[in-house]
């Protein structure tokens, strides 16, 4: 079997390393392990968790706010953009289209277009030719990421909501969305998935995406409560 093919059911135990101790760990579910740290080693978790806290805050900071430092003043709007303008521009681009969570088509938007040919026109900047897609995959992948170990830390019981429609040419779609409340009760709601569904519409293959999507996010069944 593949690495990357393996799940927590294909799991013995889990491990604690920090006094060698199997700990029992059934699928999908850490609650065991939850306990174990809560009771021998809450200080070593409190120290991790809150420097992994920082860690994560800090490359939220970085990649939100990476290339936004203002654009040095130019002589002349009239001179083509240098590399490092482009570059700074195509990358704001890519950050505003991946964590407002645009549809890649939005570079070839008829408007988009026209504001951009018209911003390039005054001042130089936005080649529109150019699409934005690799650079838009690499930081919603961050994004993803990030946003995993955010609700890793933050997340202990929760619910959730799905829709479920049908587009015009009969094909399926299926969303799911996680609400929690952090320690300071403040109310988070994250859009997870948004998926094709392929094939019928009925009550085994949603549970199967919805199952498919708890496991990927590392949800436990066990804390989930009502949904909204």
């Amino acid at each position: 079997m593949n690495k990357q093919d393996l799940r927590s059911e294909h799991a013995r135990c889990a491990f604690c390393k920090k006094c060698n101790t199997e700990i029992k760990l059934e699928k999908a579910c850490t609650a065991n392990v939850t306990r174990h740290m809560t009771k021998l080693h809450a200080k070593e978790l409190k120290q991790a968790a809150a420097e992994e806290t920082a860690r994560k805050n800090e490359q939220i900071k970085t990649l939100v706010h990476q290339d936004v430092d203002p654009i040095p003043k130019r002589s002349s709007f009239g001179a083509r953009a240098t590399a490092d303008e482009q570059d700074r521009c195509d990358k704001l681009a890519a950050i505003w289209i991946a964590k407002s969570s645009r549809p890649f088509a939005i570079v070839n938007d008829k408007y988009f277009r026209k504001y951009s040919r018209k911003m390039n026109s005054v001042q130089g900047y936005v080649k529109i030719v150019k699409p934005w897609k690799g650079d838009v995959e690499a930081i919603a992948a961050e994004l993803r990421d990030t946003l995993k170990a955010k609700i890793g830390l933050e997340c202990v019981y929760y619910s959730a909501s799905s829709d479920i429609w049908t587009s015009k040419s009969k094909r399926g779609f299926i969303s799911f969305t996680l609400h929690y409340l952090d320690e300071d009760f403040k109310m988070y709601s994250w859009v997870l998935e948004v998926k094709r569904l392929p094939g019928k519409q009925d009550a085994y293959h949603i549970a199967d995406a919805l199952q498919e999507y708890m496991e990927e996010w590392r949800l436990s069944k066990d804390r989930c409560e009502i949904p909204p």
